[in-house]
């Protein structure tokens, strides 16, 4: 593997250290505070973390109405079994009164130093290291017993397929992966085709990000700038003009802010520019009724959402013509707004099954767009859920979740489901179940594989407050 020297100094050389050390009565040598610097090496660390079969984090603790108690990080391989070879030993700078080697760092400690390299993107070729609360000092606590010290070292970077350093990452700036699953309620918002009723206010458009390329992109939730990576020239890269924006929606070529004063506007990625022609106006007052709104003509929704070709990101607006009575669909082609064509676009046949699901007992829906996947959730009258899987193609066709043949039922889910996320390709389901006598809280990680589930954590009865993906080779 060719690795890059990438070597941080834990603090920076100041000023001298009083009163701590020396033998003898009362601090003997004058040493500084450079004696006592920390260096990590985070080449090796990286190489180290990702030969260290870690496929994801789980982060367990009590959650009581007053915060988190005894949060701690546990890493576990694919298999569910906890991975306990890798460990942070940082360097020391020649010290005069810490003469031993300092231990290596416990990452699971309650509360202690945290690191993981994340992927990011969906080819895999680039990951996202994350450190923070790594000590910057080892030096004599008031017993001269030699100790890690100043838990603040905390950074954000990426690499590339080889470890190298690609662009570090700033305190306000987010990466936005490609989207993978997404809720029934935000596709029937997203797709809300159907002809609107008149008497009541139009409902707020889709406020979550979406991202149907098949890359991340780095956004500035200040500035609005956004970045991504050419690979052509192996390095991020700013997309001149998108400041002063709040980008929503993603694609392969182009990108959709979310209103601002009104106005939506549309860049286009190619040619690094916004397309003047293309932004229009929508609804801001979502208090009055849609036959009070002022305008002829008003969009009901809009995004990027995938189509029939797979194109890698189909902007779309739906618009209501009050004129004649009847919605519109449009979507851009060539930087201009067309009628779409329901054979060729899809999207208006989308919708259709949308409506019947919300309609229907199924309590949530899940899409996974990598796949064509679907993950429809019952709750049961005696508590607990069950998950059926199968794919929007075998739905569209049978016309009804039940009447698929080969549907896969997965039974036994415990609590009440309040999340799904994708774990390196993995389905995991969470369920959470609430003690009002004791004001607690216990949720808890389970791994969908094939027909079954797997409880993530082992036994542990601790609550599972977060599960983060790792990358590994």
């Amino acid at each position: 593997m060719n690795i890059s020297k990438h070597t941080i100094v834990a603090s920076l050389l100041s000023s001298l250290l009083m009163g701590c050390g020396g033998s003898g009565g009362g601090g003997g040598s004058s040493t500084t505070d450079s004696d006592r610097v920390l260096q990590y090496n985070f080449d090796n660390i990286a190489s180290e973390f990702l030969g260290a079969d870690i496929d994801y984090e789980l982060t367990t603790g009590l959650q009581f109405n007053s915060g988190w108690n005894g949060e701690t990080v546990k890493a576990y391989n694919k298999q569910g079994v906890q991975v306990e070879s890798f460990s942070i030993t940082p360097t020391i700078l020649a010290s005069n009164t810490c003469a031993q080697k300092p231990e290596p760092l416990n990452l699971g400690k309650q509360g202690g130093p945290r690191f993981n390299i994340s992927p990011i993107g969906s080819d895999g070729s680039r990951h996202v290291v994350n450190f923070e609360g790594l000590p910057k000092k080892y030096q004599p606590n008031f017993t001269d017993k030699c100790e890690y010290q100043n838990y603040s070292l905390h950074g954000r970077y990426i690499i590339g397929s080889s470890n190298e350093k690609l662009t570090d990452l700033g305190d306000k700036e987010e990466i936005v992966n490609p989207t993978d699953l997404v809720s029934l309620d935000d596709m029937s918002r997203l797709l809300s085709v159907s002809i609107p009723n008149l008497e009541e206010p139009l409902s707020k458009y889709v406020s979550r990000k979406v991202n149907m390329s098949d890359h991340e992109f780095i956004v500035n939730n200040d500035s609005g700038a956004v970045r991504v990576f050419d690979t052509d020239l192996n390095q991020y890269v700013n997309l001149d003009g998108t400041k002063g924006k709040k980008w929503q929606f993603y694609g392969n070529n182009y990108l959709i802010s979310t209103f601002i004063g009104g106005s939506v506007y549309v860049y286009d990625i190619k040619n690094k520019q916004l397309i003047d022609d293309a932004s229009f106006e929508v609804a801001v007052n979502f208090k009055a009724s849609i036959k009070d709104l002022a305008d002829d003509k008003i969009v009901i929704s809009y995004g990027i959402f995938p189509d029939e070709n797979n194109v890698k990101g189909l902007p779309f607006k739906f618009v209501y013509d009050k004129a004649n009575t009847e919605n519109k669909v449009y979507v851009l082609k060539q930087g201009e707004w067309v009628i779409a064509s329901e054979e060729a676009d899809r999207l208006p046949l989308l919708t259709v099954y949308f409506a019947s699901l919300k309609s229907g007992d199924v309590s949530q829906f899940d899409y996974d767009l990598t796949n064509d996947n679907f993950y429809a959730t019952y709750n049961l009258s005696g508590g607990g859920f069950t998950v059926k899987v199968s794919t929007l193609e075998k739905l569209i066709s049978t016309g009804n979740i039940d009447g698929i043949a080969d549907i896969k039922i997965i039974t036994g889910f415990p609590d009440e489901k309040t999340g799904i996320q994708k774990i390196n390709g993995s389905v995991v389901v969470k369920s959470r179940n609430v003690d009002y006598t004791l004001n607690k809280r216990t949720d808890t990680f389970y791994m969908i594989k094939d027909n079954d589930k797997s409880r993530l954590g082992g036994i542990s009865t601790d609550n599972m407050k977060s599960i983060e993906a790792s990358s590994h080779n």
